[in-house]
């Protein structure tokens, strides 16, 4: 408490009479400085820079420092009683009196004068340079002796004129300082207050800076100060580019967010207005580095994915040691080092999100979101909502709060995009528009979302062909197939097969020599999906833990001695004629064989085959065909 308050005093008679009532009070540790007007500023900016909240002053004092410091001044005023006690003394000796002083002593003996109708003579000063003046022209007036304080006092002993000081009784001290007490509370909470505050505007993440009506920084918080390199009070467009603000100080109009550059670094700042009533006395200003609300925006959009859009393979999950699939893992790990879009070609079943996944985990975005999307097992409508996203009430039966596209779910990551020669027309030029512009927009909505992502596309059929026949867009093609990738169907890289029949057992059985004989001379249609699914029923039917020659052509349902299928132990190289003459024949029987399965469910059918219901389709289409033509299906 001892350096909260501090008392000012301007007579010897002052100084002793506060100090009787500090004492009597129980606050004798409060400081008390007697001094002129002149000096009383230095000495008050150093009792609070030292800690000092509250100072308690008289007259003058008081007057001017409450002009030139922002503590509370605590006046000791001059009472009617003061007043009155002090010329009942000097009428015991003196007929003539006046009073030389600052305006609030002068007050006060005015309205003595009034109640008393007396005539104490009163000459007020404005500054310390009139009190010589105003002194002769007391005395001039036939004055006989001089109210007023240390100044006066001073002219006084310098000349030998009667001198008087008004001192304060103590009814008026100890008045001032309970009024001083009571500012100090206020001042302490206050002070609490705005520690409180300016703890929590520090703990924001965004930079936080109040400026007043002039456009003067009057609070910035420390990420504020780190952003803006602030140093000491100044005006906002001392230190960035602030047009928009001083605008909103003159105008009062809000805006929510403006890019400015300050020393080279991007910002995002947005102003808001404070009012007083209906004029604007001041603004708030928020500012964010672009950089970090990129890195923020990366982060909420990996929280909104969920688990599912995570790429699980990598390059050394792939099987095989053959020339071809050697090829083109050595080409894919050279594409995943680049950032341009990739079109993946292969039959189905080869493994094209196999390698899609793999590339994504073997580039700069495997951190980031892998989102996949099968084009030919949604229809158009609904592929474009997943595509592109929609905002509430888009369409019926839209999720009320609107739902994010794969282009905005993979932001920094990867979209790979299976069957793309399977998207409409019209979904293709909405494509090329996203690939060219980098943004997206949602269905039913006007506002462009930015996005960054590297597209991967995969498809089975002849890109080139399905241009000719204006099924797809040749510019699309060009945008999706800077890189290509091509990926060998099973029967062209027929020595993998005994690995990969291997791996999908994972170990629960073995095969013999003649076993792995007859695999590799299948022909597989469906590639390895399909040799994954004949390895799954392999596992599941044969209760022995050696599959043999006889049962792989059973579940293969082929019969010993077809063509391609060996009896004994062949070559390597089955003859790739008699392959693809028992390509048509082993492919329907595995399709009607999964048909009667399931009852007819061509989804279903498709799902167990390994192969999409567009191309299950296509090749029952095919099938029917060749059967009208008599092209080589015989009966068994």
């Amino acid at each position: 408490m001892e350096s909260k308050i501090a008392a000012f005093s301007t007579t010897k008679g002052m100084t002793r009479r506060c100090r009787e009532v500090f004492v009597r009070q129980g606050c004798p540790e409060i400081p008390i400085y007697e001094m002129t007007m002149d000096s009383a500023l230095a000495q008050a900016e150093k009792c609070i820079h030292d800690g000092t909240l509250v100072l308690i002053c008289r007259g003058g004092t008081a007057e001017f420092l409450r002009k030139c410091i922002e503590v509370p001044i605590i006046d000791i005023r001059h009472s009617f009683l003061s007043v009155f006690l002090s010329v009942k003394e000097l009428r015991k000796q003196y007929r003539t009196i006046a009073i030389v002083a600052f305006g609030l002593a002068c007050d006060a003996v005015r309205k003595y004068n009034s109640i008393m109708n007396d005539d104490v003579r009163v000459l007020e000063v404005t500054s310390s340079e009139e009190f010589e003046s105003s002194f002769e022209d007391a005395v001039r007036s036939g004055a006989e002796v001089v109210l007023g304080g240390i100044q006066v006092e001073a002219l006084c002993r310098e000349r030998g004129f009667p001198y008087f000081s008004m001192e304060p009784d103590d009814s008026e001290i100890g008045q001032a300082l309970e009024e001083a007490f009571y500012s100090l509370r206020i001042e302490e909470e206050r002070n609490q207050q705005y520690s409180l505050i300016t703890t929590i505007l520090n703990c924001a993440t965004e930079g936080i800076v109040g400026i007043d009506g002039t456009g003067t920084v009057f609070h910035i918080n420390q990420v504020a100060r780190r952003l803006l390199h602030y140093t000491e009070r100044c005006r906002i467009d001392d230190l960035m580019p602030a047009e928009k603000v001083l605008r909103t100080l003159e105008t009062g109009e809000d805006y929510p967010s403006e890019l400015v550059t300050v020393r080279g670094k991007g910002l995002v700042c947005g102003c808001r207005a404070i009012r007083s009533g209906d004029a604007v006395s001041g603004a708030v200003l928020t500012l964010q580095e672009a950089s970090a609300i990129s890195t923020m925006d990366g982060q909420i959009r990996k929280k909104l994915l969920g688990r599912g859009h995570v790429a699980k393979k990598e390059f050394v999950d792939l099987v095989g040691h053959s020339t071809a699939i050697l090829q083109a893992v050595k080409t894919a790990q050279r594409y995943a080092r680049s950032g341009s879009s990739l079109l993946i070609l292969g039959e189905t079943g080869t493994g094209k999100e196999v390698f899609a996944q793999s590339i994504h985990n073997s580039s700069s975005r495997r951190k980031e979101p892998f989102v996949a999307v099968n084009c030919a097992a949604l229809p158009p409508n609904i592929l474009e909502s997943e595509l592109f996203g929609y905002v509430h009430g888009a369409f019926t039966g839209a999720r009320t709060e609107g739902k994010p596209g794969i282009f905005e779910l993979a932001h920094k990551g990867t979209v790979f995009l299976d069957e793309i020669s399977e998207m409409s027309t019209d979904l293709q030029v909405k494509l090329l528009r996203v690939l060219q512009e980098r943004e997206v927009t949602r269905i039913g909505d006007d506002r462009v979302i930015p996005v960054d992502v590297r597209v991967l596309a995969a498809s089975n059929i002849d890109i080139q062909g399905a241009i000719a026949q204006g099924r797809f867009r040749m510019d699309l093609y060009y945008r999706i197939g800077v890189l290509e990738l091509y990926l060998p169907p099973l029967r062209e890289r027929r020595e993998d097969i005994p690995d990969l029949a291997e791996s999908f057992m994972r170990g629960h059985k073995s095969l013999t020599a003649r076993a792995e004989e007859a695999l590799k001379a299948y022909p597989w249609p469906g590639n390895i999906r399909q040799l994954s699914n004949v390895m799954e029923r392999l596992d599941v039917l044969c209760d022995h833990s050696v599959i043999t020659h006889e049962d792989v052509l059973k579940v293969l349902d082929v019969s010993p001695g077809a063509p391609g299928i060996p009896e004994r132990p062949a070559s390597a190289d089955a003859g790739s004629a008699a392959d693809e003459a028992l390509l048509p024949r082993m492919e329907e029987r595995l399709i009607q064989e999964v048909l009667s399965q399931v009852g007819g469910n061509k989804a279903l059918a498709a799902s167990r085959l390994g192969m999409s219901k567009t191309t299950l389709w296509r090749r029952l289409k095919a099938i029917r065909g060749a059967n009208e033509q008599g092209a080589g299906y015989q009966a068994d």
